[in-house]
């Protein structure tokens, strides 16, 4: 076989050994773009979570805050520093700063002044924090239902018991 035969004979050989290989390149590249395409959605992902994450975490942060901001006001309305209605003027301050869950409360009174039921957080949550605690906290109690009923015209709701119910 002359050698420019041999010579064709070899290179048809070696691309047609060729052809699984080549044609398989598109598939690698369609592998290799689809894996950036889905690295780049999870790390969208990702960090649409991490956004997420850290409004949440800013959100818990300042739900603590207020908590610890109404455990003194609680504190101080126990110790008689604060009347009820300071108090109730606080709570409302600090639940009107605090888009969505602060209205809540609110407006599931609508019967109600927003002064009063700030006034019925108050003694709400100065019921569950006494409830526990001496006799001498009845005392407590009875001093914040007579300033709710000289200023609403009525007894609170629970008025007379130490708890409330």
């Amino acid at each position: 076989m002359p050698f420019h035969v041999a010579r064709r004979a070899t290179l048809i050989a070696i691309a047609l050994c060729s052809l699984p290989t080549l044609s398989a390149a598109p598939e690698w590249a369609s592998d290799a773009v689809e894996e950036a395409w889905t690295f780049t959605a999870h790390k969208e992902r990702i960090d649409a979570e991490a956004d997420l994450a850290s409004e949440l975490e800013s959100k818990l942060d300042a739900a603590k805050f207020r908590i610890r901001q109404k455990e003194m006001v609680y504190q101080a309305v126990e110790a008689g520093r604060l009347s009820l209605l300071d108090a109730a003027k606080q709570f409302r301050g600090m639940d009107r700063d605090w888009p969505g869950l602060g209205n809540v409360i609110y407006e599931t009174e609508r019967s109600k002044s927003d002064e009063e039921v700030a006034a019925l957080c108050v003694l709400r949550g100065v019921r569950a924090r006494v409830e526990n605690g001496p006799p001498s906290l009845a005392e407590v109690i009875a001093r914040l239902d007579a300033s709710f009923e000289v200023r609403f015209g009525h007894k609170p709701p629970g008025a007379g018991t130490r708890f409330g119910r």
